[in-house]
């Protein structure tokens, strides 16, 4: 029973939902990330060219910042962001 629960996540891909999603979303991605292949947004982003998401991809960045000075810059980048798109 709990291998049926959990291999029923296998398949589901949340990008194909996102269509559906109307509202301003900003995705944040290190472009050496291990775990989330950055792949990931770039698919979202050809895919759905005209929904009002937009993109930040960090270079050096994995998962998450590597260092302090990384971390200032995405946090005030987002921050700018959410004060650009304040309704």
């Amino acid at each position: 029973m709990l291998f049926r629960y959990w291999s029923s996540f296998i398949d589901v891909r949340p990008a194909d939902y996102y269509e559906y999603i109307d509202i301003q979303v900003l995705f944040v991605h290190g472009k050496k990330d291990y775990r989330i292949p950055v792949e990931s947004s770039g698919y979202v982003e050809r895919k759905l060219p005209d929904k009002p998401f937009e993109y930040l991809y960090y270079p050096k960045m994995a998962h998450g910042p590597s260092n302090y000075q990384e971390g200032v810059a995405m946090r005030e980048a987002i921050a700018a962001w959410i004060i650009a798109n304040d309704p």
